[in-house]
C-alpha cells in the first residue's frame, strides 16, 4: 500500500524520519555495548538512558522520560522493537505528516514511561504482580512508543493481515487483542515486561486515532 500527504514537516523524507528514530535508538545500544569497557559510559548510560522513580523523583533526572524509550541493552529487544517500528512506521507515517507522526511516537514513549514508574505505586495490594513490581525498579526500551504507532496502524486497518512471528497471517485487530490480553494478564501476574509501559504507549495511540477521526 501507497499513500500520500502533503503534511510532511519541511522536506523531510518519511522514510528518512523512521531511520532516524531506529538510527538513533541503534547509537544508544551500542553505546551500552561499548560501555562493557568504559566505566565512566556505563555511569553516564546508566544515570541518562534509564527510567526509574528515584532517578526522576528524587535525581530529577526528567530527561530519563524521554531518553530511555531510545534505550535498549538486550540485543533481542533491541531489534524486536526497530523491526516492528519500522515495519507499521512506513505505512503509518504517511497517513500522519512528519510532525504528528513524531507526536504519535514521543508522545506514547513519554505516556509510556508515565504508566510503567506510576503503576507500581496503585497495583492492588491482593494481585501477585504486588509481590513483583518492586516501586524503585529501572527501565528501558521503546516498546511503548512502538506501541503508539502500532495501536494507530493497526485501528486504521483493522483488517490488515500481520503475519506473527513473521509466518502466521492474522487479521490486525486480532493481533492487536491478543497483545493488549498477554500486557493485561501481565499486569496482573507481574514479570520484568514493561506491561503498564505497553498499555499506556497503546492507550495514547488509540486516543491520537480518535482525535483525528473528529
Amino acid at each position: 500500500r501507497r499513500f500520500q500527504s502533503p503534511r510532511y514537516l519541511g522536506n523531510a523524507n518519511g522514510n528518512d524520519v523512521i531511520l532516524g528514530i531506529v538510527l538513533a535508538n541503534g547509537l544508544v545500544f551500542g553505546a551500552w555495548h561499548l560501555s562493557k569497557q568504559n566505566r565512566d559510559l556505563h555511569i553516564f548510560l546508566r544515570k541518562h538512558f534509564i527510567l526509574s522513580p528515584y532517578g526522576v523523583f528524587q535525581e530529577k533526572r526528567i530527561h530519563t522520560l524521554v531518553t530511555s524509550f531510545f534505550s535498549h541493552f538486550d540485543p533481542f529487544h533491541f531489534i524486536g522493537n526497530m523491526f516492528v517500528f519500522y515495519s507499521f512506521g512506513q505505512s503509518t507515517l504517511p497517513l500522519l505528516g512528519t510532525a504528528r507522526f513524531l507526536s504519535l511516537y514521543f508522545g506514547g514513549g513519554i505516556v509510556s514511561s508515565i504508566c510503567q514508574l506510576a503503576w507500581p505505586f496503585f497495583v492492588p495490594k491482593n494481585w501477585p504482580a504486588s509481590y513483583e513490581n518492586h516501586r524503585f525498579a529501572p527501565g528501558l526500551g521503546a516498546s511503548g512508543a512502538v506501541s503508539a504507532v502500532v495501536m494507530y496502524n493497526i485501528l486504521t486497518f483493522p483488517r490488515e493481515m500481520v503475519h506473527f512471528f513473521g509466518v502466521l497471517p492474522v487479521p490486525a485487530a486480532l493481533f492487536g487483542l491478543g497483545f493488549i490480553a498477554m500486557d493485561v494478564y501481565g499486569l496482573y501476574t507481574g514479570g520484568q515486561h514493561g506491561n503498564a509501559a505497553h498499555l499506556g504507549g497503546a492507550v495514547f495511540g488509540a486516543g491520537m486515532f480518535a482525535f483525528m477521526r473528529r
